[in-house]
């Protein structure tokens, strides 16, 4: 039953997730920018692409199905990547075709994560891209390791969202990303740390 799921899973992702592009604007987003939810659904993807990618072992042309498929995902975050770097999930910035609006730190962290993953199958983003949005991460992080929710409130530390508290849903990400991406400072402890804070708030 488990593998059947798994084949029906895959077989929608082959299908459908390439249709996967901009959003056009809602009802509720229209008042504020362009709405960019497929940013989730494209890392998203990378992540279910890579162990369905492992599971055909011995299907090149189910392999290489995948592989395609993979390759538009990151393309498509490569065009979707803030001018500042980064990404989010709204652009409220100047309505360009490259997104201007504030990158958030989570969002930014879940897509790097799966960039790299990525390239296990030699499926390679742009250095300077991946270089880019590290750095908004790092302009969202505090000294304690919290990270601001967007970079339009790096510098409100203690704005209610972006307190400790608030930040628990966000550190651990924005950490292993970076950590993924060379970043010494994200050292065990610090990992330890944010998940003893998640447990007792929790």
């Amino acid at each position: 039953q488990v593998e059947a799921a798994i084949d029906r899973g895959q077989a929608w992702l082959l299908e459908h997730s390439d249709e996967l592009v901009r959003a056009e604007p809602d009802q509720y987003v229209s008042q504020m920018g362009i709405a960019l939810y497929s940013i989730w659904g494209h890392a998203y993807a990378i992540h279910a692409i890579l162990p369905l990618h492992e599971r055909a072992a011995g299907d090149e042309e189910l392999q290489a199905r995948l592989k395609k498929l993979l390759e538009y995902h990151v393309g498509r975050l490569k065009t979707s990547e803030f001018i500042n770097g980064g990404w989010s999930y709204y652009d409220e910035g100047a309505k360009t075709l490259t997104p201007s609006g504030s990158p958030f730190s989570f969002s930014t962290a879940t897509v790097l994560i799966a960039l790299k993953k990525a390239e296990k199958l030699g499926v390679d983003f742009p250095e300077p891209l991946a270089k880019k949005a590290v750095a908004s991460i790092l302009r969202q992080r505090y000294p304690d390791f919290s990270y601001a929710y967007g970079e339009y409130l790096k510098h409100r530390p203690r704005y209610d969202i972006n307190r400790p508290a608030g930040s628990l849903g966000r550190s651990q990400v924005c950490n292993l990303a970076l950590r993924m991406y060379g970043d010494e400072h994200v050292t065990d402890e610090v990992l330890k740390t944010w998940l003893n804070r998640l447990f007792a708030r929790n």
